[in-house]
């Protein structure tokens, strides 16, 4: 799921060298020739919203997020089951503790 948000990142990176708002991201015109110019001027160029690239810079930003929550939540999820776990037992010896101590009446 990262590799969407790596590639989009890089081709921004080696788009701006040469020159922010010049590269080949910023006009996207490789985009606008497999496309046959079918969408309007203003979803080819810039970065403003609505365009090309600030769609891809969501899809790839969703995408990396769905990737982390997939991958990271089960080891919270059983992290937190053993903390939940360990408390319970911490708890239940407390209260045994407790109770023997109410019925020892030394």
């Amino acid at each position: 799921m990262t590799l969407p948000l790596i590639l989009d990142r890089s081709n921004n990176f080696l788009s701006d060298f040469s020159g922010i708002d010049q590269g080949f991201r910023y006009a996207n015109e490789w985009l606008a020739a497999i496309t046959n110019n079918m969408f309007p001027q203003s979803f080819y160029s810039g970065n403003p919203l609505g365009s090309f690239n600030s769609r891809a810079r969501l899809v790839t930003g969703v995408l990396f997020g769905a990737g982390i929550v997939w991958f990271g939540f089960p080891y919270l999820q059983a992290a937190s089951l053993s903390i939940r776990n360990e408390y319970q037992n911490h708890t239940s010896h407390e209260l045994e503790l407790s109770s023997e101590r109410t019925l020892d009446p030394s």
